[in-house]
């Protein structure tokens, strides 16, 4: 496992060229889900100015670009490197308008297909004697912010995390951590590692591909699972299956594709079809 943590847009903005080479070299040796994290903090250009972060938002939006022209490289339909974009509410000269700035920014950078792995929503914490304690501050207005972050959750970070983690992807090397009822969860190594949660039980490092997607986590499967070796409660989980299809799957346990197709119909078994093949299991 090789990932990185942080990286200065601003810094990337200002030296294009040794840094297209840097990230092509990191590109070429990284693992796949790598995240270089960009301290963006605000989009809002007075908030900027206000705090001296230095560098301009289209400074930002080029780091994000280049970032993406040359990290879109998929590895088992993974990402190589994508950039991570961390925001920070509570700053000297942000307002109410400052949530909007940040929002439309956001929704510009899913419009042009870039992807950002994560989104990192913060508020700031103030130390004594640091310069920020000694400069006029707005009061967060919790319920905004709060209102602020489930949408980016639900309208930016719900729609990338489909495109970074598409259906049929592999996780590799998803290590378990806890249980929720039967649903069972698990992160690989890594910068920022994705939560998988599964409903099939696992004890050890388990690769798995990616079957559906929460808010901020993926649902997966183990790879080398066989469809009829799955119950109804695993079935169910399984794209456009449901409660009634995953009974019949289990009453009728098809043998091939055709007795399989007028279960679930011909898109879901697109679907199916395309996780079968990074699956590797026998499925009939």
């Amino acid at each position: 496992m090789l990932h990185v943590d942080n990286g200065n847009p601003i810094f990337i903005a200002a030296h294009p060229r040794e840094s297209r080479a840097v990230i092509e070299s990191i590109v070429k040796y990284d693992t796949a889900g790598d995240t270089i994290s960009f301290g963006v903090e605000s989009f809002d250009k007075e908030t900027r100015k206000r705090n001296n972060l230095g560098g301009s938002v289209e400074d930002i939006i080029f780091s994000i670009e280049l970032v993406n022209e040359i990290g879109k490289k998929r590895v088992d339909g993974i990402p190589k490197l994508l950039p991570g974009i961390n925001l920070l509410y509570g700053l000297p000269g942000q307002n109410r308008n400052s949530f909007q700035t940040d929002y439309e920014h956001l929704a510009s950078i899913q419009r042009k297909d870039l992807l950002l792995r994560r989104i990192n929503i913060r508020q700031v914490m103030v130390f004594p004697n640091a310069r920020i304690s000694r400069m006029a501050r707005p009061k967060v207005d919790h319920r905004l912010f709060e209102k602020h972050k489930r949408r980016i959750r639900r309208e930016i970070d719900a729609e990338m995390l489909k495109k970074v983690f598409p259906v049929g992807a592999v996780v590799r090397g998803v290590i378990p951590e806890f249980s929720e009822g039967l649903i069972h969860f698990g992160r690989p190594l890594g910068t920022y590692p994705i939560l998988l949660g599964t409903p099939v039980a696992f004890e050890n490092k388990t690769d798995f591909a990616v079957i559906d997607h929460g808010m901020r986590s993926i649902t997966g499967i183990p790879v080398g699972t066989e469809l009829n070796d799955l119950g109804e409660r695993e079935l169910k989980f399984l794209p456009g299956i449901g409660r009634d299809r995953a009974r019949t799957l289990v009453i009728k346990r098809p043998k091939a594709v055709g007795e399989l197709l007028p279960i679930v119909g011909p898109e879901v078994l697109k679907t199916l079809s395309l996780i079968k093949t990074k699956l590797g299991g026998k499925w009939l």
